[in-house]
């Protein structure tokens, strides 16, 4: 009995020692946060979104075998930012076939879709021409793109409707984004309708664009 007692005192003491050995000496403080770049407004035509009317074409005003251009529309883009930032955009064409729009027979990147014919065709199309700009009231030297943002070229001011390049824009003569407040981009739209068969013709083609712009920050 006294050896069974005198096992269980020596463990109890182990335990304690143990426990003495394992006390909290030290503790440890963190401190978390992040730096976000400022948020922009980015707006066309003064709104989050903006409609511009083709009008209404009549089926006589089309000849057998031609395309049938319409006049140019002006677009404006406005980026506005609490404090100077680099910002640029992509484009992104949601119409139907987006991607496989032609110009009378001949596909590109650059053709924004019009939408289809009772039968299918591509109805018609439009590009997208940057014209000018400005950052904070100073005019914008050159456009450029990229691909991944890190590295930029001169852009040869059509816009790609696959959402493939960013584009920016600079005060000076460097390939390289300028940072501002108040960023605004003159574009213009030149939108044509392709030869349409005999089999469509008869019926009402309703043209139908639309794409989105989307800020990003550099």
């Amino acid at each position: 009995m006294k050896k069974k007692l005198l096992l269980v005192s020596v463990l109890s003491g182990l335990a304690i020692s143990g426990a003495a050995s394992a006390a909290t000496s030290q503790v440890t403080m963190k401190l978390e946060g992040s730096i976000i770049p400022a948020t922009c407004n980015i707006n066309i035509n003064g709104g989050t979104s903006s409609t511009l009317s083709l009008g209404k074409i009549s089926a006589a005003q089309l000849k057998p075998g031609q395309m049938f251009e319409l006049e140019d529309k002006a677009i404006r883009l406005n980026i506005n930012c609490p404090s100077p930032t680099m910002v640029g955009f992509q484009v992104m064409d949601l119409g139907q076939k987006a991607g496989q729009v032609d110009m009378n027979g001949t596909k590109g990147p650059s053709l924004f879709s019009l939408g289809t014919t009772k039968s299918g065709a591509i109805a018609g199309g439009y590009v997208v021409h940057l014209e000018k700009g400005t950052i904070d009231a100073q005019n914008v030297y050159n456009f450029i793109s990229s691909e991944t943002g890190e590295t930029w070229q001169v852009s040869n001011g059509t816009l790609n409707s696959v959402k493939k390049d960013i584009i920016s824009w600079g005060a000076t003569s460097t390939l390289s984004p300028s940072i501002g407040l108040s960023h605004q981009i003159d574009m213009s739209v030149h939108s044509y309708i392709n030869p349409i068969a005999e089999k469509d013709i008869s019926d009402k083609i309703d043209l139908r664009g639309e794409a989105t712009y989307d800020l990003v920050y550099l």
